[in-house]
């Protein structure tokens, strides 16, 4: 009767766990940065909805902004029924919780800066990712309303 195992399974056993951890341990280091980008990705995607809520509601009402157009002119994370941190665009160091926004009024846009990202609008991008809501004639060659990626930096 055996009372322990050989050598050579052991062996076998410490073989099959490193190819699990092989092949496993790629997957799970990239989950931190695909949460970050889904993360953003589900606040422009709730942003765009409430941009749409609230023209079709302009338009109801005859509603329009200063430059002659339905789509809001507000910050647009104002228009969320519940707001992530967000404040004016202020700084070079994000501390990874608040977005940042920035509102160039004479090309009527908001620029919405993720968490993460690191940067001087219209100048340097050096990390993060930001997009741009257009509520009028921008510069950019975007329709007004429309709310786009501009910089994808990567986090």
């Amino acid at each position: 009767m055996r009372k322990g195992f050989t050598l050579i399974e052991i062996i076998m056993v410490i073989i099959i766990i490193a190819i699990v951890a092989v092949v496993a341990i790629p997957k799970f280091i990239n989950l931190e940065i695909y949460a970050k980008v889904y993360s953003d990705e589900g606040v422009i995607g709730a942003i765009k909805s409430a941009i749409n809520i609230q023209t079709i509601n302009n338009n109801l009402t005859g509603t329009k902004n200063s430059a002659g157009y339905f789509y809001p002119q507000a910050n647009p994370f104002t228009l969320l029924a519940q707001t992530p941190p967000n404040k004016p665009y202020d700084s070079w160091n994000p501390d990874g919780v608040t977005w940042q926004t920035f509102n160039w009024a004479e090309q009527n846009v908001w620029w919405m800066m993720c968490p993460h990202y690191q940067g001087n609008p219209g100048n340097t991008h050096v990390k993060g990712r930001l997009w741009i809501y257009a509520y009028g004639d921008n510069g950019y060659g975007h329709p007004a309303g429309d709310v786009w990626l501009f910089v994808d930096m990567g986090h």
